[in-house]
């Protein structure tokens, strides 16, 4: 009797490897387009939340003026602030800042000038988010009923209503339209 391996051993033994080598293959793939994915959107994530901190930066500096007016609406905000980019942190200068969200770009732009100059034009300002699916500003404000009691609003055009919080929803959007969200809120202390 002879020994040995036969042709349709051989067959089976390779058949099986190959099977199991493109179910490596296959699990190693979706392992890296998995890792690939979370990158990006943790990248994504890390800007928007950079750029957040910007934004929240000029909300705590900000404060109440009778020479210039908060007003913000579900898209875009306008107050004035003590704080800027190009100025040392002992310099007080009055500075308005302006945030846009503009849906068509996908990105929240944000506009610093003097006061009293004039705003400054829209090639001029600075995009500080990137990527947004959404961006959406509400206000915590006096409420116009009764003095002392406060409500959340989509939009704030009246001076005389005092804001204490300002709640920023962004929706991220990636490459595959894969959407993700978050929302942080930020109390003012009263002034």
């Amino acid at each position: 009797m002879l020994s040995g391996v036969t042709i349709i051993e051989l067959l089976v033994a390779v058949s099986l490897s190959a099977v199991a080598a493109a179910s490596i293959a296959a699990v190693i793939s979706a392992g890296l387009s998995v890792w690939d994915r979370a990158n990006r959107t943790d990248k994504e994530l890390t800007d928007a939340l950079l750029g957040y901190q910007v934004l929240e930066r000029d909300l705590l500096n900000s404060y109440e003026s009778y020479a210039t007016e908060l007003s913000g609406s579900a898209h875009e905000l306008a107050f004035a602030t003590r704080s800027s980019f190009r100025e040392s942190a002992t310099s007080h200068a009055i500075r308005l800042v302006r945030y846009r969200f503009d849906a068509t770009l996908g990105e929240l732009f944000r506009a610093e000038w003097s006061f009293p100059a004039p705003e400054p034009r829209a090639e001029d300002r600075g995009g500080i988010m990137g990527r947004l699916a959404d961006f959406q500003f509400s206000y915590y404000v006096e409420s116009e009923e009764r003095a002392g009691e406060y409500a959340w609003v989509s939009q704030v055009d009246d001076p005389g209503r005092r804001l204490r919080g300002v709640r920023v929803t962004v929706g991220l959007d990636d490459e595959e339209s894969h959407e993700s969200q978050f929302t942080r809120t930020l109390y003012l202390s009263p002034r």
